[in-house]
């Protein structure tokens, strides 16, 4: 169940793989090998998102105000005055941002578990004269540079899907909030970007590619992750589970970086595969000739390269009444 007041609204559990969603980080012992596989994965997607993919990804990134200001309000409707919030997973600075200027008497941390991404962050913020922000390189399934209880807000845009272990990541969270205190996430629930990889890559592999270790739709399901929020001790908030249209224009078909930019989760593959192949055959340029053909549809009327997509919204809070888990 996750609480509302006094009520409990049933939340029915998808069992499909998804038996790690319900379970409570600080109360089930993982073992070493797990552990490992954990990090390694987490280590190789902040990697991912370094040097080239991280200056790709402001193809996307450019894309996002819409979304920024739609948390800002988020935030605003269940704390009017926070005092400490941390975005997480904030890429180049957003919505840490977008929340630093709607509170400017907040202390607002950005924090993201790429180098290069926080080092993109700091620029913007300077840029744009933020005084109240600070950064940090963290990885939010270990939080541990902050303490129990400090925080009013914690935000998550587009970045809970990448958790290696969703529940430790939640836990953390749930760890860090003040009691009362607030998440504010978004999760993707359909978007054009990750069909079109996948056709990209059965093509080249010759057979539909395996489901990713880190999925970017993993939480499309509302279901599983209401489980693994009430298994975390959150209750719901206002907001929650609202869904939100955004569009992607990624810049004229007839430039490759709007194409290659849209390769970014699959970029660390095809350059192993590159560097695997006796033939050097380039993989990267294979798979843009490949998505330009099935991108095709999603060529706008003046010729620019869109991507649409639906995003809800996890609006959940730390009870104040709550033991610490």
């Amino acid at each position: 169940d996750i609480r509302q007041g006094k009520k409990k609204t049933r939340i029915p559990m998808v069992l499909c793989g998804l038996v790690h969603f319900a379970r409570s980080a600080s109360r089930i012992p993982r073992a070493a090998p797990l552990r490992h596989l954990q990090s390694k994965l987490s280590r190789n997607f902040s990697q991912s998102f370094d040097g080239e993919a991280a200056t790709l990804f402001q193809s996307f990134f450019q894309n996002g105000a819409p979304a920024w200001a739609e948390t800002v309000s988020a935030v605003r409707r269940v704390n009017a005055s926070p005092s400490t919030i941390i975005d997480i997973a904030s890429g180049p600075g957003e919505p840490a941002c977008s929340l630093s200027e709607a509170f400017p008497t907040s202390s607002v941390i950005c924090s993201d578990s790429s180098p290069d991404m926080v080092e993109m962050a700091r620029t913007r913020s300077e840029q744009l004269g933020r005084s109240n922000m600070t950064f940090s390189v963290d990885n939010m399934n270990d939080l541990s540079t902050y303490g129990d209880g400090t925080k009013d807000i914690v935000t998550a845009q587009f970045g809970l899907m990448f958790s290696p272990d969703l529940s430790i990541a939640l836990s953390e969270i749930h760890r860090v909030l003040k009691p009362e205190g607030h998440l504010v996430a978004t999760v993707w629930q359909e978007f054009d970007l990750f069909p079109l990889i996948k056709e990209t890559m059965t093509e080249i592999l010759g057979k539909p590619p395996p489901a990713p270790p880190i999925n970017p739709m993993s939480l499309a399901d509302p279901d599983p992750l209401d489980a693994a929020l009430a298994a975390a001790g959150f209750e719901i908030a206002e907001g929650h589970r609202e869904v939100k249209d955004i569009t992607f224009n990624m810049g004229p078909s007839t430039d490759e970086k709007a194409y290659k930019a849209c390769l970014i989760p699959v970029l660390p593959k095809l350059k192993e595969m590159q560097e695997e192949s006796e033939e050097n055959e380039d993989f990267i340029a294979k798979a843009l000739g490949i998505l330009k053909i099935v991108a095709a549809k999603q060529i706008s009327k003046q010729g620019d390269l869109q991507l649409s997509g639906v995003y809800r919204y996890v609006v959940v809070k730390k009870p104040g009444n709550q033991a610490r888990r």
